[in-house]
């Protein structure tokens, strides 16, 4: 079996997802910074689906709409994550984005065992 998506880390904005992914990389080190990875709007979708394939991430930081478009899509595989983050939950209960988070709540998990 390959390697799946463990956790998910959510926040309302790019730039904020941007800024984990660099501190999780930069925690991790040169050696390990493919085990996290970014899904967000306003980046190339193709070419973040195909780092998605290539790096079988361990975790995904994303805004909630690019991630449920991917999830949509079957580009990200979230039944088996065992950990979900929302940074600034305050702002992602915000109703904009109500319909994406419950899509992916609702798929998260699934199939986690135990």
């Amino acid at each position: 079996e390959g390697k799946v998506i463990n956790a998910v880390i959510i926040s309302p904005s790019q730039e904020l997802s941007m800024q984990i992914l660099r501190t999780a990389q930069t925690l991790l080190g040169e050696d390990l910074k493919w085990m996290v990875q970014q899904v967000i709007g306003g980046a190339n979708p193709e070419r973040q689906k195909k780092t998605l394939r290539a790096n079988k991430p361990l975790v995904v930081v994303g805004t909630p709409g690019r991630l449920a478009a991917m999830q949509r899509e079957g580009a990200v595989r979230l039944h088996q994550v065992r950990m979900v983050a929302l940074d600034e939950a305050d702002a992602l209960a915000d109703k904009t984005y109500k319909r994406d988070l419950a899509q992916l709540m609702e798929h998260m998990g699934k199939k986690v065992e135990g």
